[in-house]
């Protein structure tokens, strides 16, 4: 991201001071953070030698816990002489994968590191687990992951750790830890709350709005519904929400938003946490006919779903910033390595994107 900030704005930045980027410091573009922020300490939770081993040893052997304990005990390991490798564990289709990666691989070429990518193809928990576990039989250097389930995963965190592996964890988090690099959504300040109340004037604060969910158990994902709901009870409380679980899959998302429009004659919005859930909608609002007269809303700013802003398609995106938290994961790994203190988490913020604002928020599209 220095590419976008400029070296001095990067470092005050990565410094946790507050900085609006030049091209465009307007509140409309920097809805959430104009910077990342360090929350209050909790340890260093978002790495998983000292960290997670505190929080998840309920899901570990007893051989493993001792080993863990030991591993929690002995100082940091030096930069290996040989060039360090990291795992980076994600879904591998995925556009905001791609920008994640670059941004990892670029930060990790200027320390002579190495990143590759592994990881299934569509979400799938259980090859994730098995990654993990391929990555900590390989001996790698540290490992970035994004855990597709907030509790499976916490078992092969743990190995990783009782093999003195630092684990990263970005873009959501796990049941048993607050430590990550991501996005808080949540709270008044977040794109999902900012979603909810841009959503009331677009359909006059009245009738039915959908919630496609992706998949449950990704506490990041539940961040999204929880953030949005309050942004409609802030700004319309009188608005009835509805839900439908989707399992990611694009044509269910489509199927599921014809026949809601059916069962609800006045629903006038739908708010979907991703990728699948929003090109979904947008297949399901055309198929009933009602493309124009039911407001989409969606989380992600890849490429089908910024194509479909600038159609009129979707209202809004809640943009994340992959390449920023590829980033960060890697200087997170590199400064343990080092022995220097990691923050416990990251708030990168997200940005809206609308039509009207594209011009000045397309760099933030992936």
């Amino acid at each position: 991201m220095r590419e976008k900030y400029g070296e001095a704005e990067w470092q005050s930045r990565y410094g946790l001071k507050c900085m609006i980027r030049k091209a465009n410091p307007s509140k409309e573009s920097i809805v959430t953070n104009c910077t990342i922020r360090r929350m209050a300490r909790l340890g260093v939770v978002g790495l998983a030698t000292s960290a997670l081993t505190l929080t998840a040893l309920s899901s570990v052997s007893t051989a493993q816990a001792r080993s863990v304990a030991r591993v929690q005990g002995s100082s940091r390991p030096a930069a290996t002489k040989s060039a360090p490798l990291v795992a980076m564990v994600q879904e591998l289709t995925d556009p905001f994968t791609s920008a994640a990666l670059r941004g990892a691989q670029l930060e990790a070429a200027k320390y002579g590191w190495k990143v590759y990518l592994t990881g299934p193809g569509e979400i799938n928990t259980t090859e994730q687990i098995a990654d993990v576990d391929a990555a900590v039989t390989k001996g790698v250097s540290g490992i970035m992951l994004e855990p597709s389930d907030a509790t499976a995963l916490e078992p092969a965190v743990n190995l990783a750790a009782a093999h003195n592996i630092p684990v990263v964890i970005y873009a959501t988090t796990l049941n048993q830890t607050k430590g990550t690099i991501g996005t808080e959504n949540a709270n008044p300040s977040s794109g999902a709350f900012t979603a909810g109340e841009d959503m009331c004037p677009k359909i006059h604060d009245s009738g039915v709005v959908l919630i496609l969910e992706a998949v449950e158990g990704n506490p990041n994902l539940t961040e999204r519904w929880v953030g949005f709901r309050a942004g409609i009870k802030a700004k319309c409380p009188g608005v009835k929400i509805v839900s439908e679980i989707t399992q990611n899959l694009e044509a269910t998302a489509a199927t599921d938003t014809t026949a809601l429009l059916s069962k609800y004659p006045t629903l006038k919005g739908i708010f979907s946490d991703s990728l699948m859930d929003g090109m979904g909608a947008v297949s399901g609002v055309a198929s009933g006919h009602e493309t124009g007269k039911v407001y989409i809303e969606s989380f992600d700013a890849e490429p089908a779903e910024v194509t479909a802003l600038l159609k009129g398609q979707i209202g809004l995106l809640v943009a994340q910033k992959p390449y920023e938290e590829g980033e960060l994961g890697i200087i997170d790994l590199w400064k343990h390595a080092h022995g220097q203190k990691v923050p416990s988490y990251y708030n990168v913020g997200t940005v809206i994107m609308t039509k009207a604002n594209y011009a000045t928020t397309k760099i933030w599209a992936y």
